[in-house]
């Protein structure tokens, strides 16, 4: 999955939700009169396209935020098995419901909330550390009972059963980041209620306290530097800005983005056919608060790694992590010269300038480098 996909799990400093718990947790409903879009089967067919349908003139619910699509359901609860595995298994096996609970003890502290204006006016906020567990939830769920997922006027995606119940599962997960796991409670009552064939999973709660056992580090023992230290190692390397940059040229198939030098003129007319319009007119770099700003966000890092790659592809330089993070850098006689990637694409964005511009900057130096390795061999 690509960073522009994964970017709402993953970036950090989301608004915090302004509604109260009684608030969160008057949508943890379940209903069976709710306002069905969809019928028994046909949920994989539909697609969210105007959120205005859903909730009501105050309330946009999370389950119409998470996702468009089933298939967007199902990549966020593939994300899950894949990231938190530690909890397994993650085989999507009822008894893996178990270690989604664990999880959630462990990490629904440190849940960010991310709010997204509406053209309607509206505002929604989600959380992503909620959103992945409830795909993977419901998968598990449609996979070993008669579940489906639902679309709902006042749930947006919500889960059913049997063709005749709905579950507000993303609300319901929602509100429970304040309070105890939820996962296998809900498969517990979903078993009792609607008859399903399966057995009871009862929650450990003595194992779920063990899992929210403090760590018993003192803050003020804390060292910065490692901290500082342990980050830069969690950090993208290499590897990772090559997937992203993949990812911005398979994302934008329709132009010429084979590497070359000249592909960065096609970059720049990615960014002025499909960012510089209408959308994205007040969107922020780094903004977490609506969506083209978190888009704009996740497109220029991809655009940065492009760049990146397509300088070491062409020249002699090479990622490298110093003390000021991961640049591309260009080794000569007199010094190392480092270039931001990232930094490149953030002024393209914020001041108009363009990603063969900045290449033709670099022009001098590189030839620098050609003459010196030229001269050596020589």
């Amino acid at each position: 999955m690509g960073l522009l996909d994964s970017v709402l799990g993953l970036l950090s400093g989301g608004q915090s939700d302004e509604s109260t718990s009684a608030d969160r947790r008057e949508n943890a409903a379940t209903s069976e009169g709710s306002d069905r879009l969809g019928s028994a089967g046909n949920g994989r067919d539909q697609v969210i396209d105007d959120r205005s349908e859903f909730g009501d003139a105050d309330h946009v619910p999370p389950g119409c935020l998470v996702g468009d699509s089933v298939d967007d359901l199902e990549e966020m609860a593939e994300d899950y098995a894949d990231s938190w595995a530690e909890f397994g298994p993650t085989d999507y096996s009822v008894e893996s419901i178990r270690g989604v609970d664990e999880m959630f003890a462990t990490q629904q502290d440190r849940a960010n909330w991310l709010t997204i204006d509406l053209d309607d006016g509206r505002t929604g906020s989600f959380a992503p550390m909620a959103a992945q567990p409830a795909c993977y939830f419901g998968a598990v769920m449609i996979r070993h009972y008669d579940a489906e997922w639902v679309l709902d006027r006042d749930y947006g995606w919500a889960l059913g059963f049997k063709g005749e119940t709905i579950v507000n599962l993303f609300g319901t997960v929602h509100g429970a980041l304040d309070g105890d796991p939820p996962f296998v409670r809900l498969h517990d009552t979903f078993v009792a209620n609607y008859d399903l064939d399966g057995e009871f999973l009862d929650p450990d709660g003595e194992r779920l306290e063990e899992r929210r056992q403090d760590s018993g580090v003192d803050p003020d023992d804390i060292d910065d530097e490692e901290l500082e230290g342990d980050a830069q190692q969690s950090a993208p390397g290499p590897a990772e800005m090559a997937g992203f940059a993949d990812d911005f040229a398979g994302r934008h198939s329709g132009y010429d983005l084979d590497y070359s030098i000249d592909s960065l003129s096609a970059v720049d007319a990615v960014f002025d056919d499909k960012f510089r319009s209408e959308e994205f007119a007040d969107a922020e770099l780094g903004g977490t608060d609506d969506e083209a700003s978190i888009v704009l966000t996740a497109a220029a890092s991809e655009a940065g790694a492009y760049f990146g790659e397509v300088l070491t592809r062409n020249t002699d330089a090479e990622w490298n992590r110093r003390d000021d993070g991961l640049k591309i850098e260009f080794p000569t006689a007199e010094a190392d010269v480092r270039v931001d990637p990232i930094a490149t694409a953030s002024s393209v964005i914020d001041d108009g300038d363009s990603f063969a511009a900045s290449f033709d900057d670099l022009r001098e130096t590189v030839d620098a480098i050609e003459t010196e390795l030229t001269e050596s061999d020589a």
